[in-house]
This record gives structure tokens, sequence and C-alpha cells, in this order.
């Protein structure tokens, strides 16, 4: 007879303990000196076993990877697995059970609690341990596991790659923390408690310290100051998949601290150096351990994401920073500050009228202009590039212009897109980047190395560890040199731009020559769509396509644009192009999630063209941009064909996404409010990256489109963190953005302005201004610009049971009694420590209404208003200092 399932069972006999609920089971057996953990599943009636507990042999082998080896230093490298050795039925209810075990390591002692509710397919488990000594060292105490499968498996995710035998995964690359692995339906993930990070954090004299990298003996630069309170024992994640102790891969999870490494590694030495004082002698951590058999074929990862947001990203929603200012303020505030003379933040260009970072000027009698760059050696740069590009700034600048009233911002859309249309063409391929002080056209910030033959299929292995350096490759990386130029032209940033053209046409004003310029773009494009679905992502100015990222995410961008091409002129081809990419996509980035983009190989963490994956992992290299790209390219693509497959895949690029959003608030990351901001790749790390900005227009359609609370949320904390690193004093008194550097770049960085990213380098640090399209001309121009658009102030849709605010307003409650709708909404910024002192308006837009008649709307305690719902569409609401919102009569 079968149990229901959800039921709690619990077996127990002489050795061992089992429990499950008819969906996941846990297995407990008594062995001489030790507890064997065995974790199943259910696959077509049956327990499949998935994951074992690990612990490593007493003879541990030269050639096995020593972080495993408690052996060289018993007193102070604890594997939990080595020290329990008991098991015991703590507590059994009717939905939940909880098993205990306990041991000791010599003076210390181990506990491990494993909990299963009904209906969860995971194990919620937490270990803690009493230390001895006066003060308390401890060099780790982990958990390790195995997934059973004799080698690396299909699917892999972990926050960072490794490239060293001793590297592991710092918690300063922990966004939304997991290791996930699937092979077919056998899935496993690992998925650190982060509530209990912070809860359990116990401070360390001499932990987070570590400032010299070990290979190069340069100090960390931008640091903001090691601030005592928030120097505590980390904790670190590892996965490998060559341990030379198993064929299995090993996964764990603990306390670890580590000694950050070139941009970016995380290396904890297994040399006995990396001892740690502890503040005190308890310490505790908690993960729930996913276990499934049944799992849909590379997409488990989706679960985790939701999850991660519905535990934690949720309830940080609650926080009322970062905005400290209505939206309104911090567009007209940011315009004021970077539409005038800057001095030394941003120097003037000989020759041309100095209107701080946009630049005004004429070409043949035509007005154009757009932002330039601010970085010392590209300050006369206009870019249409994939991190910073002008022609999404001009649908802000739109988009503001109305909304304010402001004609100046108009003529800036306007100029940015004339300069734009004005770039010359080439077979529709055009330059992205116009140097104003020698008044000529550039085709991109650096070239693919041209004279370079493939490197597919080469390896390179020195001294136990991937060595990589594009700088030794291309030394031209960034085309710094005034006067240089490059010899190709950079197919993802024409693409981006292009979409961004097309964006303006749809929002702002339907320019008939922004059809005429991208059609010529697409038509050659169309041509160079090869049979696998893949277009170049560089071509040279002799139209040879260059195959360095061809067969890439890269392509995600190009499939964008075709996709709103078609939206626009309904012309077949576009749209069949755009789908023969997508087939190219769903086959071949999708499965591994592989999003490989020109970040990786030619921005802050460069790396030499082989280098595909992690060989310690098993991780491929992925980027965001890409990402962006895909997610932006889907969408297009559903709202031109209607497939659903276009809707799920692009569900699923988002979902993958999550992982590189702050869906939490670490108490270790203190030089700013991280929580919604976005990392730029999983070999570079940085939280509230200018990626950031990108990510809100995308997520808010997916969110909207599906009926999910949780997108909707993603998108409108990503607006939210673009405007966090905007240098203000009512950020610096609400702690959204208080610790700065006196590093010569970053003081660059003046009120109203931002800067790129913080913890660059995984340091307390903040970043420079590398351009404001990248910091604060975008966070207010598409991160907030776009969501503010898209969902006004406030969102409310009673059909899908969405409810959402964005400009300062939090919805708490929403009921539809037949024709009585009842709103239960309050200000946010006024439980800041220095709250918004002035009543404000905003919008509600209440939509998914039953029907088109009247109903009753009250809001909080505003007398009811009678309004069709065609008037709820879009109402003006009020919202006092004290945080009380009502209706605008």
């Amino acid at each position: 007879m079968t149990s229901a399932q959800g039921a709690i069972n619990v077996r127990e006999k002489a050795d061992t303990v089992e429990i499950d609920n008819n969906l996941v089971k846990a297995q407990f057996v008594t062995k001489k000196e030790y507890i064997e953990q065995k974790y199943f599943a259910k696959q077509s009636g049956q327990w499949v076993l998935v994951v074992e507990s690990f612990r490593p042999p007493e003879e541990f082998p030269a050639d096995g990877v020593q972080l495993f080896n408690s052996g060289i230093d018993k007193a102070h490298r604890l594997i939990a697995t080595e020290g329990l050795n008991s098991v015991k039925i703590k507590e059994q209810k009717e939905d939940t059970v909880k098993i205990i075990l306990t041991g000791s390591f010599r003076n210390a002692t181990v506990e491990q609690t494993v909990q299963l509710n009904s209906n969860d397919n995971f194990f919620h488990i937490e270990i803690s341990s009493e230390l001895p000594g006066s003060p308390a060292k401890l060099e780790y105490l982990l958990s390790t596991f195995t997934l059973n499968l004799n080698k690396a498996p299909d699917f892999v995710y972990t926050p960072s790659l490794k490239d060293r035998v001793d590297d592991i995964i710092g918690d300063r690359a922990f966004y939304s923390p997991a290791v996930i692995l699937q092979e077919g339906n056998l899935f496993t993930a690992l998925v650190p408690d982060v509530d209990m990070i912070n809860e359990y954090q116990i401070l360390s004299p001499d932990a987070r310290r570590a400032r010299v990298d070990l290979d190069s003996g340069a100090e960390r630069l931008f640091g903001v100051g090691l601030v005592d309170e928030f120097m505590t024992m980390p904790t670190g994640l590892d996965l490998n998949i060559r341990s030379g102790l198993t064929d299995k891969p090993i996964f764990s999870f603990g306390m670890i601290d580590v000694i950050p490494n070139y941009h970016v590694r995380w290396r904890h030495p297994n040399d006995g150096s990396m001892v740690r004082t502890l503040g005190e002698n308890t310490v505790h951590y908690g993960f729930d351990l996913f276990i499934g058999a049944e799992t849909p074929e590379n997409i488990g990862y989706q679960m985790i994401s939701r999850y991660q947001w519905e535990k934690y990203g949720r309830k940080e929603m609650e926080d009322a920073r970062p905005q400290a200012l209505p939206l309104e303020e911090y567009a007209k505030k940011i315009y004021e500050k970077t539409f005038q003379p800057m001095g030394e933040f941003h120097p003037p260009i000989p020759g041309y009228e100095d209107n701080g970072s946009f630049l005004k000027f004429e070409i043949d009698g035509q007005p154009v202009g757009g932002y330039r760059v601010t970085a010392t050696f590209w300050n006369d740069l206009l870019d249409n590039m994939a991190w910073w590009n002008n022609m999404s700034d001009a649908v802000g600048f739109y988009y503001w212009g109305e909304k304010l009233n402001d004609p100046d911002l108009i003529d800036k859309a306007r100029r940015t897109l004339n300069l734009a249309l004005l770039a010359p063409q080439d077979n529709g391929l055009f330059p992205l980047i116009y140097r104003a002080s020698d008044k000529k056209w550039i085709g991109n910030h650096f070239d693919p190395p041209l004279d370079q033959p493939s490197f597919e299929g080469q390896f390179v292995d020195e001294g136990g560890y991937q060595f990589w350096a594009y700088y030794h490759v291309n030394p031209n990386r960034f085309l710094t040199a005034k006067g240089w130029d490059s010899k190709s032209y950079n197919i993802a940033s024409c693409s981006k731009t292009a979409a961004h053209m097309i964006q303006y046409y749809k929002q702002c004003e339907p320019d008939q020559r922004i059809i005429s310029y991208v059609k010529r773009y697409a038509d050659y494009m169309l041509t160079q769509i090869d049979d696998n679905g893949t277009v170049p992502a560089w071509i040279t100015y002799d139209m040879t396509p260059h195959w360095v990222l061809r067969n890439s995410a890269h392509n995600g961008a190009t499939m964008w644009f075709l996709a709103e091409l078609y939206n626009v002129t309904n012309e077949q081809k576009y749209l069949d192009g755009a789908e023969r990419i997508a087939r190219f996509m769903t086959e071949n980035i999708l499965p591994r999630q592989d999003w490989k983009d020109q970040e990786h190989y030619f921005s802050c963490g460069p790396k030499p063209l082989w280098y595909k994956d992690d060989m310690w992992q098993g991780l491929p290299t992925r980027g965001v941009l890409s990402q962006i790209w895909a997610m932006e390219g889907f969408k297009s693509l559903y709202e031109a064909s209607g497939k659903q497959k276009y809707l799920t895949a692009g569900e699923q690029v988002v979902d993958f996404f999550g992982f590189s959003q702050s869906s939490w608030n670490p108490h270790y990351i203190y030089t700013a409010y991280p929580f919604g901001g976005v990392d730029t790749d999983n070999g570079d790390a940085a939280w509230i990256n200018g990626h950031t900005h990108h990510t809100s227009h995308a997520l808010v359609w997916y969110g909207l489109e599906l009926g999910r609370q949780d997108i909707l949320e993603r998108g409108v904390a990503a607006a939210h963190a673009s405007l966090t690193l905007i240098k203000n004093d009512r950020h610096t008194n609400n702690n959204i953005y208080s610790h700065f550097s006196s590093y010569p770049l970053t003081t660059l960085i003046t009120d109203w302005t931002a800067g790129e990213n913080i913890e660059h380098g995984s340091w307390p640090c903040d970043g420079n201004r590398a351009a404001p399209g990248l910091c604060e001309g975008s966070g207010v121009n598409s991160g907030v610009g776009q969501a503010y658009r898209m969902l006004g102030g406030a969102y409310v849709n009673i059909k899908k049971d969405l409810a959402i605010g964005v400009n300062g307003v939090r919805i708490e409650d929403v009921k539809l009694n037949g024709r009585r709708l009842i709103i239960r909404a309050e200000g946010t910024m006024s439980k800041l420590k220095q709250p918004w002192e002035q009543p404000y308006e905003t919008d509600m837009r209440i939509v998914g209404l039953p029907d088109d008649g009247i109903f009753e709307l009250i809001l909080n305690d505003s007398e009811p208003v009678d309004l069709s719902a065609e008037g709820l569409a879009s109402i003006i609401i009020e919202v006092s200092p004290g945080g009380n919102v009502s209706v605008k009569q």
C-alpha cells in the first residue's frame, strides 16, 4: 500500500532511519565511525539515489584536491561528515519531521538537523558547531556531498568560474547563490540559506581582509575602507569534478575564508595559512538540498530561481530603499547636474561648447549630439556600443521630455538619433563611435585578433590552473589611443543599436528615416545567416566574417533586432531570419545556458579565446549582456509570431538570469545597498553593475505577459537598483550609498552622478563613472524610465493577480468584492531615516477588471470614488510625507 503524496513517513530500525514524503527520501545509516547519508527521489514510482554525503578517505591520496584533506590541520579544518556519528528523530508531526545527527571533532562538537516538510522536494539542513578555545579559531566547517553520477553532469550552475586547484567560490559572488547539477532527469541543487548568513554572522579580526593579489602582488584599488563591524567569517561554495578522490562531482558549502585573486577568483590556499579567529565559539549555517529524478531535462534551475526570489527577494522588496526621492526628482536633478559644465568631473572637448556630459553640435547643418564617455582617454567619444548605448538613452530622453514637459530633452533625443543615422553605412553595416576631437567615426572599441587563426578545440593547462589573459592576445582590446581606428564592425552592438532605433520609432516618434536605415543593415545581415542559424560577431572592413564568437550567444542581439524590424514592417523575410537564429539559440545556447559573449574575452576579466568551460567544475563562461539580448529577442519573436515556444524560451532565460541578480541584502556588502542589482558575468564579479539598467524593460514585460509576480518584482527591483549608486546626501543619510573611495577615478563621481558598479574585484569598493550611459544617465533613462512607462507609479492587474508599486508606493492588499474595489497602499519613503518631506503625485493603473462597467474604488481611507474600468486604467494619486496614499480629487 502506497502512502499519499505529501504524507510524512518515518521508518526506524537498528542502524537506519528513513524519512520521506513520497516525493523525496533521506536515509541515515549508522556505520562504525560515521553516519552515511543518502538522498533519493521518485522516478516511475521507484526510489532513485541522487545524492550522498561525502567523507574523504582516511588515507588521503597525494594527488587529491587538498581542500578536502582535513589532516592538514585536524583542529581547524572540519568536514561535518567526519564528525557526525549518531542519529535520532528529533521531532515528528503530521506535516513535518526533523532528524538530528550529532558528533564531535576532537574538542569541537557538531550537530546537523535535517527537516522534511510534506509536499517539499527539498530537505532543509542546518549545521552548528561549538568550537573550543578563547578565542575560537577555524579554517573551515564544510558540508560535502556527491551527485550519484560518475562524470560531470550536462548542466552545471555555480556563481563563479574557478581556474586553480585551490580556487573555491567566495560569498562576494553570492547574488542568488546555488550549486545546481542536472543530468537528464537527475537533479540536485544546494541553495544556501542566506537569512542564516545574516542572522548568524560572526565577527572576525582577520577574515575578509586580504587585499593583495597572490599572483601579481598588486594591492586592490578603489577601496572604501574596511569597516570592522562587517568583517565576518565568510561562507563559501565549491564544486569539483576532478577531485582525485571520486569520479562523482563533489559539492560543498560552509564557513570558509578566501583571498580574492585577479578579477575575479577566490582562492583558499591549503597550506594552513587560512585559519581565522572568531568572535564567538558557536557557528551556524544552513541550506536547502533539492532532490529530483523526474525533473524536466535542462530546466530544473527554473524552480530554484523562483524559489530564491519567493523566499528572499519578495520580503526584501518591503525595504523602502533604494528610492529616496520621487522618480521625477531623480530625473530633474540628474539632468540639471550633467547638462551643464562639470569642470574636472567631465572636462570639455576643445572646440566644442561645454554642456557637461551631453555634447551638442552640428554636422552639415544638422543638429546632433549625445552622451560622451567619461573616462579621460575616451571623453570625446559618443558611443552606441553594447555597454553604453546612446540610442537607448535617446528613448529615455524622449520619455522624460514628455513627462516633465521639457522640450530640451526632446531635442536631445532627436540630436542623438540624428547622429546615429549619420553613421556611414557599408553594405548596411555602420560604425558605432563618433570621435568628436577628430570628427571621425570608429568601428567599435576593440577588434578581435584579426590575424589569429581559430583557437577552436585548443586547451591550455599551465601549472594546474587554466591560464588566461587576453591582454597577451590583443593589447589594443580597448583602443585607447587617440586617432586609432578599429578594423571591424561589432555585430551585436550594431544589432542592439538598430533595435533601440526601432524602440525609438515605436515609443517616441515614427521617424521613417529609422526604417530606411535599419533595413539596409537588416538586408545585409540576412545574407550572413548560415545554415546553423548564426551570424558573425565581427565583420571586418573588407566584409570578411570573423570566426571569433560566431557560434555564441551573441546571435541573440541580431535575433532581437530582426524580430523587432518585422514588428514594424510586417516583412516576412525579417521574421524568417529571426526564427532561423532562434533555432540556433534554443538548440545550442539554452540547454546548457551557454552565455558566452564579448564581455568574457574583451572586458575587465579577459580570457584567451580558447577558454570555454572551467575545467574544475564543467562550468561554461556566462555573461549577462547576451542574456539581456536573448530576453528581448524571444520577447520580440513571441510578439511577432505568437508562438508559445518563444515565450517559453524567453521565460527560461529570465529564470536563469535571476541568478545574476541580487535577491537579498548581504550584511558584508556595505558600500551600497545591493538588492536588485545585477552582475557582469561569472568571471568578473561586480554588484549593481551598469547592466542592471537595461534589464527592467524585458523583466517587466515578462512579468506582465506571464502573470508572474516574481518577475514583475525583479523588474522593479532592477529599476530601483539603477538609481542606487547616484551620489547624493539622501542616499548617504539613508544608507543607500554611503561608503566612498578616495581613489582618483572614483573622485570623479560628484553629486547626482554615479559609478558603474561596486565591489568590482571582490573588495569593498565603489566604481568609476565610465560613462553617463552606464551610470546615472541610463539609470534614469533605461532603468526607471522603462519601468515607469510600462507600469506607472503603481500597477494593479485584477485578472492576473499582479500588484506592484514603482514610484515610492507599496501595494499591500487588493480585494474586489462585486463592484467594490478596495486597495490598501502606503508610501515607502516615509519609512526612511531621512524621509521625503513633500507630498507628490503619481499615477496608479488598475486593469484586468471583469467588465467595462462602473466600480467603486476605496483607496485606504479615501472617500469612495465611482469610476469606469477605463477611468481606473489611469488615476492620479497623492502620496503624503507621512506615507498616506489617496486619490487626487
